[in-house]
């Protein structure tokens, strides 16, 4: 009983907002000063928090980028960004033209079911989708019209 009202209150209570203060991932950088270059290109604020790790921040949100790569661990790494307008996204990374000075991919937007959808790697092969969610009632008032 115990342990059920202290996961409830850690959880869902007031204990939780006293004790969680953020959730960072951390990825990896194959060249580590690329990495740091290309987030602070793309408007991150880069943090020096030891040699070997930095964080780049976005407004309020962060994550933690290391001096370490695993290529399996890259290359199936993905980032969710949930914004209100993809393609104001979409055109700040067209404009940066990063696609051609990292060598990297960039997918323009697109629409699926779940939301419009643009896709950037960055230099060590971790896949950023930058979505706008979008309501299934949209999408059923965009097939009716």
């Amino acid at each position: 009983m115990k342990d059920d009202r202290f996961r409830k209150e850690c959880y869902h209570g007031e204990r939780s907002r006293r004790h969680h203060q953020s959730v960072r991932p951390v990825l990896p950088a194959r060249d580590f000063a690329t990495s740091k270059r290309f987030y602070a290109d793309l408007g991150f604020q880069v943090r020096m928090l030891t040699d070997r790790l930095a964080e780049p921040r976005y407004g309020a949100y962060s994550f933690l980028l290391q001096d370490y790569y695993v290529e399996q661990w890259a290359n199936n790494c993905v980032v969710h960004v949930l914004v209100s307008d993809v393609d104001r996204w979409w055109n700040q990374i067209r404009g940066l033209d990063v696609a051609s000075r990292y060598e990297i991919k960039a997918t323009a937007p697109r629409l699926e079911n779940w939301g419009k959808v643009a896709g950037i790697t960055d230099p060590s092969g971790v896949l950023w989708l930058i979505i706008e969610p979008i309501l299934h009632s949209d999408l059923e008032a965009n097939r009716d019209s």
